[in-house]
């Protein structure tokens, strides 16, 4: 079947306000029902928009290459995911289906499978057509399989206290017929973090700028947005994609740590406003960040542009910290992060004085056609087809020796492992169960569906026990989260002078 892939902006009501979603465009016209899927789960977002498109146009791809082959849907979509795992090209080279799929991982097809899955559920239930994976009454081992899993899941929920009896024993008592086959284990290996002792290369070395003198202003002699974005991660665990919905407003000194950065990344949409956009009476007028954004700067979220687009930044809905105002809070491990965070922020704000800007974004291009307008997150982290990165972190991190590959730990993604690594180094709270609550909300890991306060240890709390920790690790005997100043020669790279002098300067809690 020939189809076309499109943006389509959808008009649901009288106020014209229009809803971008992916449209495939097939020769007997637009695909509806795909239509109709997204605009009834439309929570699901940007990424798992263009996840189902991706598994549709595949399963359209297959149909057309084996028309007239299948009578029965759920025959056809068997043998589709034995394919979409196995890849379609011969050992000798060739594929008669035309089709040239390479070899996928569970890791890798699964996701597409569980797309198809909902999509045909969907089908099934609003068109009443045949499913393309229906469910089987599982057997005795294959139930207690599943229970196991069930009760892991639930173990680790936060609101599992929530869960009724009755779903769950649904859930383990059937199995779709075709599964997805079993995913590879995946542990946060060494090989899979940064580097701990080239991380100030990076920052200091890595995004220096070429051919720039000391008495330069420090922002013309280091690139101190990338700078900044890396620490993020590094230093507060961030995904990639989150510091690019990052406002100016949303950085202030902690009022709980001098010189420190306090740093809160609002939900896209959802989160609280700045106070800067007016009503009619000239008072803050009280809105959401999507509202925000199209009133004062005619912007969509950033969540809200199609992957391709350069204002683009993806959203996971991570864990908030905070109900009302929609924010998950950046904490810093260890704390010596918040400080190098805030030394450089002041310092930044002086360069981004330097150009005119209309959007709030803390991260803007400050050369090119594009200048004043936010920063894309594929200059920082752009990947190709072939998997090569081509992106300034990729570009800093081949300045200082190092390949940018996932299995070095020196893509982006490796700085977030690290600061998930040194979290699970060190003692936060006073149970393990705490300790991996801990670690959980200080790394955003859950749904924004689970984000009750119910058992969840507050911001204060993680903030706490996290400077426990590193009181802990600065007056123990090893000093395992930063390396010797001294011995390693960091007057080199150290613009700002944070490394002379003792030790306890740099990384005291509160």
């Amino acid at each position: 079947m020939r189809y076309v892939s499109l943006r389509g902006k959808i008009i649901e009501d009288n106020s014209l306000i229009p809803e971008e979603i992916p449209v495939l465009l097939t020769e007997y016209g637009v695909l509806v029902p795909l239509v109709d899927y997204f605009l009834e789960y439309d929570g699901m977002g940007g990424t798992a928009f263009n996840k189902t498109e991706q598994s549709v146009r595949l399963l359209l791809d297959f149909m057309s290459a084996n028309a007239g082959v299948y009578d029965e849907p759920e025959e056809m979509f068997k043998v589709f995911v034995k394919r979409l795992k196995s890849g379609t090209i011969s050992d000798d080279g060739t594929d008669p289906s035309g089709l040239y799929w390479p070899k996928r991982s569970s890791d890798t097809a699964g996701p597409l499978i569980h797309r198809l899955n909902e999509f045909s559920d969907f089908m099934t239930k609003k068109f009443s057509t045949k499913p393309l994976n229906p469910f089987r009454e599982a057997t005795t081992h294959e139930e207690q399989l599943n229970w196991a899993a069930y009760m892991h899941k639930k173990n680790r929920s936060f609101l599992a206290h929530t869960w009724k009896e009755e779903l769950g024993k649904r859930e383990v008592s059937r199995i779709r017929r075709t599964r997805n086959g079993h995913k590879s284990a995946s542990t946060l290996a060494e090989t899979k973090n940064f580097p701990k002792e080239l991380i100030f290369d990076l920052l200091f070395k890595g995004f220096a700028k070429p051919g720039k003198q000391k008495s330069d202003p420090l922002y013309e002699r280091f690139n101190l947005r990338n700078i900044l974005i890396t620490i993020l991660m590094h230093g507060g665990g961030l995904r990639v994609s989150e510091p690019f919905h990052l406002y100016v407003h949303d950085v202030w000194e902690d009022p709980l740590r001098n010189n420190s950065a306090l740093v809160r990344i609002y939900h896209p949409e959802d989160g609280k406003a700045p106070p800067d956009l007016l009503d009619a009476w000239g008072e803050p007028l009280k809105c959401v960040r999507e509202e925000y954004l199209l009133k004062k700067y005619g912007m969509k979220p950033r969540n809200h542009y199609p992957a391709k687009d350069r204002l683009s930044a993806g959203w996971k809905n991570p864990l908030l910290n905070d109900q009302v105002e929609k924010y998950m809070q950046v904490f810093w491990f260890p704390t010596f992060w918040g400080r190098l965070f805030w030394e450089i922020w002041g310092i930044y704000l002086q360069q981004l004085l330097l150009v005119e800007r209309h959007n709030p974004f803390a991260f803007v291009n400050f050369h090119g056609p594009n200048i004043g307008e936010p920063y894309s997150m594929e200059s920082f982290s752009k990947t190709t087809k072939s998997g090569v990165e081509k992106g300034a972190h990729a570009l800093a991190v081949r300045k200082i020796g190092l390949v940018p590959t996932k299995n070095e730990g020196s893509t982006p993604h490796g700085h977030r492992h690290r600061f998930g690594w040194w979290l699970n180094t060190v003692k936060l709270g006073k149970t393990p169960a705490e300790h991996a609550k801990m670690v959980q909300l200080a790394m955003h890991h859950n749904s924004i569906e689970s984000q009750q306060v119910y058992g969840v240890p507050t911001v204060a709390e993680v903030t706490r026990a996290m400077a426990i920790a590193d009181n802990n690790l600065l007056h123990g005997e090893e000093r395992p989260v930063l390396p010797d100043m001294t011995a390693y020669g960091f007057q080199d790279v150290d613009p700002l002078g944070l490394f002379s002098g003792p030790y306890p300067k740099l990384t005291g809690g509160f």
